[in-house]
């Protein structure tokens, strides 16, 4: 499945890691990623989406918002592509739920509670989740590790890996997730290392590091993305990508 080609393709029990500083652009790319697993095919998968909600930034009403640019812009924009674009809308937005989580606890058992629901439907039952967003990560690490993690005697980050661990492999299920690196601050314009920082990092197939430019053109999204695999820079062979916003959709353009 291709959630933000050229940099990845997930298939069924892999994962997708989106890694920078706040402000590098991670809650676009997985807005971006949501837009490309629900949109009907050609343009996207027609696929079920769950988006976890931590607070981080993602927005329901951004992913309806570019759901509806992107229809309007494939019918011509007259009144009644408007109208066209509002039921595709709404036809695309019953394929994802969105799981608002507050706290450490509330992501960890609205993760297991997920695992339950898909483990008890049919393989071909027609809203079994197909991917699964989670916008961030990064919301409760910093208070796990503060409070030496004790959340039922385990370290999230322990317990929140072996949820992951289980719906990737069990109920088959793609992952992408966004997360802030835990090493010291660079300001979001130097390359994340996207080195080994915990047991989530074991999950990962795939690492997207976004770096932020300094500004240039009024209105551009100065963003750049490199591929990492499990912290190895795979820069050399899959190049350095400018992030380009076009018609409210994000895409990723090779640089040099």
């Amino acid at each position: 499945m291709d959630l933000l080609p050229p940099l990845s393709h997930l298939r069924a029990g892999q994962a997708l890691e989106i890694l920078g500083e706040p402000g590098t652009g991670k809650s676009a790319l997985l807005n971006e990623c949501a837009l490309r697993c629900i949109l009907p095919r050609p343009d996207g998968h027609a696929a079920q989406a769950v988006v976890v909600d931590t607070g981080a930034g993602f927005s329901v009403n951004v992913l309806e918002e570019g759901l509806r640019r992107h229809f309007r812009a494939r019918g011509g924009g007259d009144a009644a592509c408007s109208e066209q674009a509002e039921a595709a809308t709404s036809e695309c937005m019953e394929r994802v739920r969105v799981l608002p989580c507050y706290s450490a606890n509330d992501l960890l058992f609205g993760l297991k509670a997920l695992g339950r629901m898909s483990a008890r439907r049919s393989s071909r039952q027609p809203d079994r989740p197909d991917v699964l967003l989670i916008d961030s990560l990064s919301e409760f690490q910093w208070l796990d590790r503060a409070q030496s993690g004790a959340v039922g005697g385990r370290s999230f980050e322990t317990q929140l890996a072996t949820q992951m661990r289980a719906l990737l492999k069990q109920n088959r299920l793609a992952a992408v997730w966004t997360r802030s690196p835990f090493s010291t601050a660079l300001g979001g314009t130097q390359w994340p290392t996207g080195g080994n920082e915990g047991p989530l990092s074991a999950l990962r197939q795939s690492c997207v590091g976004l770096c932020r430019q300094p500004a240039q053109d009024v209105g551009r999204f100065n963003h750049k993305a490199r591929l990492l695999l499990n912290g190895v820079d795979a820069a050399a062979s899959s190049g350095t990508f400018q992030v380009v916003l076009e018609r409210a959709r994000l895409r990723l353009q090779p640089v040099g």
